[in-house]
């Protein structure tokens, strides 16, 4: 009986294993980005102060989920889209690690807007700056797959 050795291309440490990890390495800073600062508003920004009896909602905690859910389809979508640019792969997630840290920054620093006789404190920052980064994500993601589109026009030109 005779034996014949095989290599492959996907053995683990080979070329295709290095081209996954290539590939799949800035998604997960990205994503894994995105949660560390919804984490961080959730726990750190300030709640909504309300009523007489002065309760207080942790409407951040509340809402910044959703966007963070949003955000990281969006993520999805433009590491799916940027195929070969390895530009594209690592600038995508530095973007979107950079916005959701200014978004974290600006969620538990800035100072809320307080109204009524009964002072009601509204974090506004907390409560729009998820929104704006899950925008400002869209955005990144959606350049990104653009010059992938634009990489694959270029190389089916004559």
């Amino acid at each position: 009986m005779a034996t014949v050795d095989v290599t492959t291309a996907d053995a683990p440490g080979g070329a295709a294993g290095r081209h996954e990890i290539d590939r799949f390495l800035p998604l997960t800073v990205a994503v894994a980005g995105i949660w560390v600062a919804v984490a961080a508003i959730s726990i750190f920004s300030p709640a909504m102060v309300t009523g007489a009896a002065q309760e207080q909602v942790p409407i951040a905690a509340m809402a910044t989920w959703l966007w963070g859910v949003i955000a990281t389809g969006f993520v999805m979508f433009g590491a799916a889209s940027a195929g070969g640019s390895r530009s594209t792969r690592r600038g995508l997630p530095l973007a979107v690690v950079a916005i959701w840290f200014a978004v974290t920054i600006a969620s538990v620093l800035a100072p809320g807007i307080v109204t009524g006789s009964d002072p009601t404190t509204i974090p506004i920052a907390a409560i729009l700056g998820p929104i704006v980064g899950a925008f400002a994500t869209g955005f990144v993601c959606l350049a990104a797959a653009w010059s992938a589109v634009a990489e694959l026009e270029a190389a089916f030109r004559p």
